[in-house]
């Protein structure tokens, strides 16, 4: 991802500062140090790198969203196999399989969400965004530890990180989880980013 599909978000009491390019070594941004109170919102992949992360930022809250400890596991995360073909593809037939890859992130949800991504769409180089995955594909199960004040926001309907690794995963850490009839990508049924980040469990 990149900014591009959460700029039709508005949000009322919170600013907003999006964080992609997953590439190591991974910093920290420096405008985190301008706040008293941080919340990290840390969706898919950016589950597993905001928990190793964790121990250096001082956020008051966290909510992770369809992701967990490691983006490829067998027990965890996406299947290896189904990882592997899908990157093969990816450099084979580029934005074919990218379009493949965003219809599954909307599936559960509205078809005019779908749309409204379309529009928004990222707009990275496709050789960045297999060097990311590349990259994000070592990502070993690791005894993570989770932060205080975490929140975990499943979906039901994820296609990407289906929701038994999900529940497989946050179970091992003894974190409960609230499991919400949401595909992958479930931003836009939100007008206000607030409202997500102040689901209740």
């Amino acid at each position: 991802m990149d900014p591009h599909p959460f700029r039709v978000l508005d949000a009322r009491a919170y600013d907003i500062f999006v964080c992609y390019a997953y590439k190591r070594p991974w910093k920290l941004p420096s405008v985190l140090k301008q706040y008293q109170k941080v919340t990290v919102l840390a969706w898919s992949l950016g589950v597993a790198v905001a928990l190793r992360l964790s121990p250096n930022i001082k956020a008051s809250r966290w909510i992770f969203l369809n992701g967990t400890g490691a983006l490829v596991h067998p027990r965890f995360g996406i299947s290896p196999r189904v990882f592997s073909l899908t990157l093969d593809s990816l450099k084979q037939y580029g934005s074919k399989t990218l379009q493949n890859f965003y219809q599954n992130m909307f599936s559960g949800e509205k078809q005019a969400f779908f749309e409204l991504f379309l529009r928004h769409r990222p707009q990275r180089d496709l050789a960045e965004v297999i060097a990311e995955l590349e990259e994000a594909s070592s990502l070993k199960q690791e005894d993570l530890l989770i932060p205080h004040q975490t929140t975990v926001l499943a979906g039901q309907k994820d296609r990407i990180i289906p929701i038994q690794k999900q529940l497989n995963f946050w179970n091992t850490k003894g974190v409960r989880l609230k499991v919400l009839p949401w595909g992958h990508f479930p931003f836009y049924r939100f007008v206000y980013l607030d409202d997500l980040l102040e689901t209740p469990l």
